[in-house]
């Protein structure tokens, strides 16, 4: 399978990359360019194998569909939240449609998107997709949004 892997030199993305190699599935590992992250290059290098393909992307930039086109799945564990801003909570919303709508115009057919206990709250140890989305502040109201675009895609 061919996965794309955002936020691939975090620390989660990080091990999500080396779980799927070592399962033998084929991987871009999407990363902030360096001018977005001075370590995130370095940081990469060090999670990604010889078959992780790295794709520099920003994501308060547009991606074009077609660098996404043949892939079969993404996982979705980035976030986009600017340490500046009256609501920096608007640019991971922005990130999120920005991304979903790429990942739908280039054909690829599944999304793992982490999100939030910060989306349902009371939280329980038991939940489903049907219970109702009550957040805890303005980072879980973007998760939220983001769950919501996703799920209308």
């Amino acid at each position: 399978m061919r996965v794309l892997v955002t936020g691939a030199a975090g620390y989660l993305g990080g091990h999500v990359v080396a779980r799927l190699c070592e399962e033998g599935h084929s991987i871009t590992a999407l990363v902030r360019s360096a001018s977005g992250s001075p370590s995130g290059a370095a940081r990469a290098s060090a999670w990604l194998s010889a078959r992780a393909r790295p794709l520099v992307w920003d994501l308060s930039e547009a991606i074009d569909p077609a660098a996404l086109e043949g892939h079969d799945a993404c996982v979705h564990l980035a976030v986009l939240w600017p340490e500046t801003g009256a609501h920096p909570e608007l640019g991971d919303v922005s990130a999120c449609v920005r991304l979903f709508d790429a990942l739908g115009r280039a054909g690829v057919g599944h999304v793992l998107y982490a999100s939030s206990a910060a989306v349902h709250r009371p939280f329980a140890g038991r939940m489903s997709e049907a219970d109702r989305i009550v957040t805890a502040d303005a980072y879980g109201a973007a998760k939220a949004s983001g769950e919501h675009f996703l799920h209308a895609s």
